[in-house]
């Protein structure tokens, strides 16, 4: 329920942020090159980056493929207590009673998989160390 909220609030703000530009813009006229734009540019474009980084697994923390020891610590900070609510991953996955067509996104969690050729009765399921999907016969 928090971690919604917190969608929702990042949504919202890079809505915001990105309505700020545009007002400035009408506003004060200009060129997108001046300081003051690349700065809220900025701003939107790392908004965008916390928004594709938000892991939406749950019971795992808010924040997954964070890259530098500052970002790693900003996860920690920012976790909303997603770990109380633990999650088995092996417990998440999809199954495919028809038929999946060539090019279809497939989507669990942070994963996706593009299907390169039609297949059907399938499981679909995240590996335990949460970077893949997995396809195995439907049983």
């Amino acid at each position: 329920m928090k971690d919604s909220i917190y969608v929702i609030n990042s949504q919202k703000e890079l809505i915001q942020q990105q309505d700020d530009i545009i007002q400035w813009l009408q506003r004060y006229g200009g060129s997108h090159r001046s300081k003051k734009i690349r700065k809220m540019e900025a701003l939107v474009d790392e908004t965008k980056m916390k928004l594709l980084k938000l892991n939406l697994i749950p019971g795992t923390p808010l924040y997954s493929r964070a890259g530098s020891p500052a970002e790693k610590q900003i996860a920690e900070e920012t976790d909303t207590g997603a770990n109380n609510t633990k999650c088995n991953i092996e417990n998440i996955f999809i199954d495919l009673q028809g038929n999946l067509f060539a090019g279809t996104e497939l989507r669990i969690g942070n994963c996706k998989l593009l299907v390169k050729s039609n297949i059907s009765r399938r499981r679909f399921k995240v590996k335990k160390d949460l970077k893949q999907i997995i396809a195995s016969p439907l049983k």
